[in-house]
Protein backbone atom coordinates (compact mmCIF):
# COMPACT_ATOMS: atom_id res chain seq x y z
CA UNK A 1 0.00 0.00 0.00
CA UNK A 2 1.15 3.50 -0.24
CA UNK A 3 2.71 5.15 2.26
CA UNK A 4 -0.54 7.81 2.61
CA UNK A 5 -3.21 4.98 2.49
CA UNK A 6 -1.31 3.25 5.05
CA UNK A 7 -1.63 6.80 7.58
CA UNK A 8 -5.32 7.11 6.62
CA UNK A 9 -5.89 3.72 7.42
CA UNK A 10 -4.27 4.42 10.86
CA UNK A 11 -6.27 7.71 11.44
CA UNK A 12 -9.53 5.80 10.26
CA UNK A 13 -8.87 2.81 12.96
CA UNK A 14 -7.91 5.86 15.61
CA UNK A 15 -10.88 7.44 15.03
CA UNK A 16 -13.10 4.22 15.89
CA UNK A 17 -14.26 3.14 19.25
CA UNK A 18 -12.87 -0.06 19.05
CA UNK A 19 -11.31 -1.08 21.99
CA UNK A 20 -7.25 -1.59 21.89
CA UNK A 21 -7.57 0.00 18.56
CA UNK A 22 -4.89 2.65 19.66
CA UNK A 23 -2.97 0.03 20.41
CA UNK A 24 -2.83 -1.96 17.66
CA UNK A 25 -1.45 1.10 15.58
CA UNK A 26 1.25 1.58 18.02
CA UNK A 27 2.00 -1.79 17.41
CA UNK A 28 2.02 -1.98 13.18
CA UNK A 29 3.74 1.22 13.37
CA UNK A 30 6.88 -0.36 15.91
CA UNK A 31 6.93 -3.00 12.64
CA UNK A 32 7.39 0.34 9.38
CA UNK A 33 10.90 0.11 8.74
CA UNK A 34 10.80 3.62 6.96
CA UNK A 35 11.30 5.88 9.93
CA UNK A 36 9.29 8.95 8.33
CA UNK A 37 5.78 7.00 7.65
CA UNK A 38 6.13 5.05 11.25
CA UNK A 39 6.25 8.15 13.08
CA UNK A 40 3.42 9.55 10.55
CA UNK A 41 1.41 6.01 11.61
CA UNK A 42 2.52 6.70 15.20
CA UNK A 43 1.26 9.69 15.35
CA UNK A 44 -2.08 8.68 14.10
CA UNK A 45 -2.54 6.77 17.33
CA UNK A 46 -2.44 10.04 19.73
CA UNK A 47 -4.48 13.03 20.40
CA UNK A 48 -2.20 15.33 18.81
CA UNK A 49 -2.85 16.93 15.95
CA UNK A 50 0.00 19.28 15.40
CA UNK A 51 2.02 16.41 16.01
CA UNK A 52 -0.05 14.51 13.37
CA UNK A 53 -0.08 17.02 10.36
CA UNK A 54 4.42 17.77 11.61
CA UNK A 55 4.54 13.83 10.34
CA UNK A 56 2.51 14.40 7.39
CA UNK A 57 4.22 17.02 6.17
CA UNK A 58 8.06 15.76 6.67
CA UNK A 59 6.08 12.19 4.76
CA UNK A 60 4.94 14.35 1.82
CA UNK A 61 8.58 16.68 1.97
CA UNK A 62 10.26 12.76 1.06
CA UNK A 63 7.75 11.06 -1.26
CA UNK A 64 8.27 14.40 -3.15
CA UNK A 65 12.55 14.20 -3.22
CA UNK A 66 12.11 10.68 -3.87
CA UNK A 67 9.30 10.05 -6.47
CA UNK A 68 10.11 10.29 -10.13
CA UNK A 69 9.63 13.02 -12.15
Amino acid sequence: AEPEDRVAAAIALAASEEPGSRERIRIAADAIAEPKLRVAVAAASHDDEAALHSALDSLDEEHARTSPR
